[in-house]
Parts: structure tokens; C-alpha cells; sequence
């Protein structure tokens, strides 16, 4: 095979790759919403109670002393703030359905 097919081909399947890519998200937003997607409070306190679980898990494994104290820190931040954001967001979802927010 020569260089000029061997580029021919390459070029044809970076066509085909860059045609699926362009076509994909079409097929995608064409199709119709199946059904919704409903997410009470509780759902997402109990989100907010798994990152505070691991948050804490974490922060129990980080001494000061080890060299992966920082992963660990890092790890239980990402949850303390995950946990945050989850137990916002069933706070607003309680306020919009009337019921008592868990403060």
C-alpha cells in the first residue's frame, strides 16, 4: 500500500469520525423526553448524608504525620462541600414543596 491510499484512509475515517460526532447530538435532542426525572428532599438529604458520612471517614484516616495526609484532606473537603451543596439544594426543595427543612 502506498503512502497516498495509506493517507487516503486516514482521512476517510477521520470523515466518518467527524460526521458520527456532528450527527450523535442531533439524534439526541430529537428524541422525546420519556419521562421526568423527580428528586424529593429526602433523596437529597440523603445524598448530603453519604459525602457527610465519608467526609468524616476521611478526616478519621488523615493524620499530619503521613505523606497521603494532603490526598486525604483534599478527599474530605470535596465530600464536606458535596454535602453542602445537597443539604442546599433539600432545603430549597422543602421550602418549595411546603414541607419542614432539616436545618
Amino acid at each position: 500500500m502506498n503512502r497516498f491510499t495509506h493517507n487516503l484512509l486516514k482521512m476517510g475515517a477521520v470523515a466518518l469520525v467527524s460526521s458520527g460526532a456532528l450527527a450523535l447530538p442531533a439524534f439526541a435532542l430529537a428524541a422525546p423526553a420519556t419521562e421526568g426525572v423527580t428528586v424529593t428532599a429526602a433523596d437529597l438529604q440523603a445524598k448530603a448524608d453519604y459525602h457527610a458520612r465519608a467526609e468524616a471517614i476521611y478526616r478519621a484516616w488523615m493524620r499530619t504525620d503521613e505523606k497521603r495526609s494532603i490526598a486525604l484532606f483534599t478527599l474530605a473537603n470535596r465530600h464536606y462541600h458535596e454535602a453542602e451543596r445537597y443539604r442546599q439544594a433539600a432545603r430549597m426543595a422543602a421550602l418549595d414543596t411546603g414541607a419542614k427543612p432539616r436545618l
